[in-house]
């Protein structure tokens, strides 16, 4: 049996087992059991770099290094053609239709109206829930509101009447309200049943922002 990632289920009894003999009758090439020999013998290859000193590398980098340094890979670049020289095109320099031209805010196809945009999406981490969340806790401190023994480190920001049922108070700060990890509702019922509860902690120290 398979996961959704295609992946053999441990314990299904499918897969492979011990002793299976799925090599049998199939021989490795003999550039692959030489590869094969090397690599379990864990002796590194001895190659010659341009600058004419020998150096050492892992069978694995056999093909891919060239040279003993940074230094010899640097030197061996001067003087070679950039690939995307006199292409049209991406990355192409000068000659690329954007060069040169302001693409920024506006100007840029991409622009979807800048940060008030970002606040009329119903996108919890938007530049406004980010300001609302800074603005509460520094209201309070950036500590927990119901101060007692069983608090932990962990501070969140709370909405007291809820995201998803008050779209129109979802930036007012006093609909806000700092909380531990502990003493944050999880439930939809815990928030119904405390919201009063926190609105009352909201004003008794309500404090312009």
């Amino acid at each position: 049996m398979r996961n959704l990632k295609g992946q053999f289920v441990k314990g299904t009894g499918e897969g492979f087992k011990k002793g299976h003999k799925i090599w049998l009758g199939k021989n490795h090439s003999e550039d692959a059991k030489r590869k094969i020999s090397i690599a379990k013998s864990k002796v590194k290859i001895q190659k010659i770099c341009s600058c004419g000193k020998q150096f050492e590398v892992w069978p694995a980098r056999e093909n891919r290094a060239k040279y003993c340094s940074m230094e010899c890979h640097n030197k061996a670049k001067i003087g070679r053609r950039p690939w995307n020289k006199e292409l049209i095109g991406y990355r192409a320099g000068e000659k690329h239709h954007w060069y040169g031209r302001d693409m920024s805010g506006e100007k840029n196809p991409s622009w979807k109206g800048g940060p008030d945009f970002w606040k009329q999406t119903d996108r919890r981490w938007d530049s406004g829930y980010q300001a609302w969340r800074m603005k509460v806790g520094t209201r309070d401190g950036f500590k927990c509101r119901i101060a007692n023994v069983n608090c932990d480190d962990i501070i969140e920001v709370h909405h007291i009447l809820p995201w998803r049922d008050f779209p129109e108070l979802r930036y007012e700060v006093n609909n806000g309200i700092t909380l531990c990890h502990i003493h944050h509702p999880r439930v939809r019922m815990e928030e119904k049943r405390l919201a009063p509860f926190f609105q009352g902690l909201v004003t008794v120290s309500n404090v312009p922002v």
